[in-house]
């Protein structure tokens, strides 16, 4: 049976603890997660010469100028602030319980040096979210774990990054990838196209690190409220 909390963690694996009731487990490998962020940090400082890195997000060329493009009336072409706080959003609040989300907007809102605007459109989008099928699939699953980190070798490149989602229905592992981009159903797909670079590092780190590879990866499109499960060419 498939784990997402393997007994023993090898050099490219993280525990990732589901189950409820292993709430110190969970703290624990929160603990663990900064400690990873701290060491990738660590690699990519030291590791310039020798030796590639590569994220997940490098694979798409240019979409951190493309995420600037956000809401460019509400943010004053401050998107990456805006995707930053949608995305701490998501990560922070309880999905379950969301009763703390507008203090937590503001919260984060002023912290990053998000507008007013900007602020109350992140919450907006977060919680309609909340009650979307994709997320109320994620939910009612059991068995999820946000902010995953992963690191893999391929073809002497050393690729590292973080999922926005991972969860697990039966025996099947499914990624989720929140979208902030400014789209419509008319570029829907060509956008699709250009991240799937991305997505193919998603299911390659699942592929490396659980032995096989994830049932779906599902990109969702905040802005339209529109979940597109890519599939592997």
């Amino acid at each position: 049976q498939l784990s997402l909390a393997p007994e023993q963690q090898g050099p490219f694996q993280y525990p990732i603890p589901l189950e409820k009731q292993k709430k110190e487990e969970a703290r624990l490998s929160i603990i663990q997660l900064e400690r990873w962020r701290e060491t990738q940090r660590e690699i990519k400082r030291r590791g310039g010469e020798g030796r590639s890195i590569a994220t997940a997000i490098e694979k798409v060329e240019e979409t951190e100028k493309d995420e600037e493009s956000i809401f460019p009336l509400l943010t004053g072409g401050e998107g990456a602030i805006f995707g930053k706080l949608v995305h701490r959003l998501f990560e922070k609040v309880d999905w379950h319980q969301p009763v703390l989300l507008r203090e937590m907007a503001e919260s984060e809102g002023k912290a990053l040096g998000a507008t007013g605007p900007m602020i109350k459109r992140a919450e907006e989008m977060v919680r309609e979210a909340l009650h979307s099928p994709p997320l109320q699939r994620i939910i009612h699953s059991g068995e999820y774990y946000k902010e995953v980190p992963f690191s893999y070798k391929k073809n002497g490149i050393l690729y590292e990054g973080v999922m926005d989602v991972v969860f697990k229905e039966k025996d099947d592992l499914i990624v989720l990838d929140f979208k902030t981009d400014l789209v419509d159903r008319e570029n829907l797909n060509s956008k699709v196209e250009y991240y799937r670079p991305q997505g193919e590092v998603y299911s390659d780190a699942i592929q490396t690190i659980f032995g096989r590879p994830p049932k779906e990866i599902i990109l969702f499109f905040l802005q339209l409220m529109e979940p597109v499960s890519m599939k592997r060419q």
